[in-house]
């Protein structure tokens, strides 16, 4: 009896790893064909700001690093260096799955 409980658990264990792990791969593969829309916005840059900063709030949903977006936000901005100050516009790149 106790062995019986005792294999009972483990294929109940084994069933339920195997369904999570093809879960969380269905979602994976849903969030990678669900399609990505990249858009520009203009923000005034707040005091304490950094280009770094900035990155970090917008970047979500790309697929550049941080450093690749800084450097794609410098050059959309004429910018020679990473130095900006409060008050100033810059436009920003977003990306969104939803379709404007």
């Amino acid at each position: 009896m106790k062995r019986r409980l005792v294999i009972l658990f483990v294929v109940v264990f084994c069933v339920v790893v195997f369904s999570g792990g093809l879960l969380a791969h269905a979602q994976e593969q849903r969030e990678e064909t669900e399609p990505r829309y990249k858009y520009y916005t203009s923000i005034q840059v707040e005091s304490g700001d950094t280009l770094w900063d900035i990155a970090g709030r917008y970047m979500s949903g790309g697929s550049c690093s941080r450093e690749e977006y800084v450097r794609e936000l410098m050059e959309l901005n004429g910018l020679s260096g990473e130095r900006i100050v409060a008050g100033q516009y810059l436009t920003v790149i977003y990306y969104s799955s939803e379709y404007k």
